[in-house]
């Protein structure tokens, strides 16, 4: 990028300083979901407990099991293991950060938007706009998906296009190797980019136009890498478990399209803002498609992907699509004014400082819980924060732990307990005490009680005779005021506490 010197000092300390703001919700940011089974190893019986990933060989050995009972990522989530393995957060936060400059960095490159107003409109559009904020950009396990995947696939084409004239030995080795870790990498963004490797190499090859090692290198290593993934044992194994097959697939295709095409920020702001840039300069319009067909084609064959998915696919998987739209936003806009530049800063910092908020109310509830957990034997009486819409977007981690302790398994084992089991506060005395809270203000049916604030049915239990097994929906405990079986509530009762609110 050929930029001024002043300028180009002025957006190296803008970067730097969105950096740090940054790296401090990452530091905020707690272990979360996902982070806690990929602790430990996985084998071919699943993951065992007993043993957490400490050492690179750990994570090989892993890996190995992992791409054969779970999916093909394993670089990915070997690369999430290793960092899980240090024990040590704060090396991920500050590498999570980096990513995430780079992100911002890459997207002047790419839209040639140079300057501290393109900065600001960028960091809007991300905090504002994108898709599952927290679990993209925080949360460990997701971010290495995610926005590792982004940065690490906006290098591999920036890289193809300094090389795409090149015949020489090094480049044609290193990107080949590259092109097949970032081909694996993950499917929200390689689909896409494959496809539109493989059609602009296909129309090279029609047009007759001379061939070149490097691009063709790439490519092959990259849809190498794309089925690496797909024959996954682990990975047909969860297709199955899921129902994805050709048949569910088309029957659901209609439902698909509209669930991804609603679930679109970005792009349809690009589509606006295309149509309203264009609309009367058709020339302009057409050079635009030109120049741009490569992430256009990445867009489309992504957009399809995901619609023969359906709703399999999370919010977070439309990352790409958001990203890719994102570039070919700063692409079509024209070139952003200081003016514009100082409200984006203005709505920026609002948005900012909502998140903090948030996440530091979130990580001062979950140090309280841990500092509980710490002290008890897994069984902890804590009122755990009821997350809202906005929170369950912004926020990498939240506490998701409940009275179910067969889901959490993982949990338990990381912390050292047997088990973790959460019940509200009031609990401790009502239920675990004494037996207060067995009262006919809170009998719904014969031997049922419960309250709105719960998610759960008691149930009393004879003192004496057989103590029957927990199992899912159920679990069995035993307290000083007697025997009783925590259900989880029928959807009814649910539905209805959630109208009231």
């Amino acid at each position: 990028m050929n930029i001024p010197a002043p300028l180009r000092q002025r957006n190296t300390w803008l970067l730097l300083t969105a950096g740090l703001m940054f790296w401090l919700l990452n530091a905020l940011t707690c272990m979360f979901s996902d982070d806690y089974p990929v602790s430990f190893g996985f084998r071919d019986y699943g993951i065992d407990l007993t043993k957490p990933v400490r050492t690179f060989s750990d994570v090989v050995v892993s890996q190995y099991y992992h791409y054969l009972t779970q999916h093909g990522r394993v670089l990915t989530i070997g690369t999430d293991q290793l960092f899980l393995a240090l024990r040590h957060k704060p090396v991920y936060d500050v590498c999570n950060t980096l990513f995430f400059v780079a992100f911002l960095y890459l997207i002047q490159v790419f839209s040639k938007q140079r300057g501290w107003a393109s900065i600001l409109l960028s960091l809007v559009l991300m905090f504002g706009l994108f898709r599952a904020f927290g679990e993209v950009f925080l949360w460990q396990t997701g971010s290495i998906n995610y926005l590792w995947g982004i940065v690490l696939n906006l290098i591999l084409l920036y890289a193809l296009n300094r090389h795409r004239n090149s015949n020489r030995l090094w480049p044609s080795l290193w990107l080949t190797l590259f092109a097949f870790v970032v081909g694996t990498w993950q499917e929200s963004f390689s689909i896409g980019i494959g496809a539109a490797l493989v059609i602009g190499l296909s129309y090279s090859l029609y047009r007759h136009q001379r061939q070149y090692v490097v691009p063709w290198l790439a490519t092959i290593a990259y849809f190498a890498g794309i089925l690496f993934y797909v024959v996954s044992p682990g990975t047909q194994e969860r297709a199955t478990i899921a129902g994805l097959d050709l048949q569910s697939s088309l029957a659901g295709l209609g439902g698909g399209i509209l669930y991804v095409l609603a679930g679109q920020r970005i792009f349809w702001v690009l589509v606006v803002t295309f149509i309203i840039r264009f609309r009367k300069d058709r020339a302009a319009r057409n050079d635009f498609v030109r120049d741009n067909w490569f992430l256009l084609t990445a867009i489309l064959f992504q957009m399809l992907f995901l619609m023969f998915i359906g709703k399999t696919a999370e919010p977070r998987a439309f990352f790409g699509i958001e990203s890719f739209s994102l570039i070919l936003l700063f692409k079509a806009l024209p070139p952003i004014s200081n003016r514009i530049g100082i409200l984006a800063g203005v709505v920026f910092l609002t948005i900012y400082a909502l998140v903090v908020h948030l996440t530091w109310n979130n990580y001062r509830a979950m140090q309280d819980f841990y500092a509980e957990l710490d002290r008890s034997d897994g069984l902890v009486f804590f009122d755990i924060p009821q997350y809202t819409r906005t929170d369950r977007h912004y926020l990498g981690s939240s506490l998701l732990i409940n009275h179910q302790r067969s889901l959490f398994n993982a949990e338990a084992a990381y912390y050292g307990k047997d088990f973790i089991m959460v019940l509200p506060k009031r609990l401790k005395q009502e239920l675990y005490l004494t037996s207060s809270f067995i009262c006919p203000e809170h009998r719904t049916a014969p031997w049922q009680y419960t309250v709105d604030e719960l998610n759960f049915i008691v149930v009393p239990l004879k003192r004496d005779g057989h103590v029957p097994e927990s199992k899912y929906g159920c679990e069995i405990v035993t307290f000083p005021s007697g025997r009783y079986a925590l259900m989880n509530k029928p959807k009814r009762y649910l539905k209805r506490h959630a109208d009231r609110e």
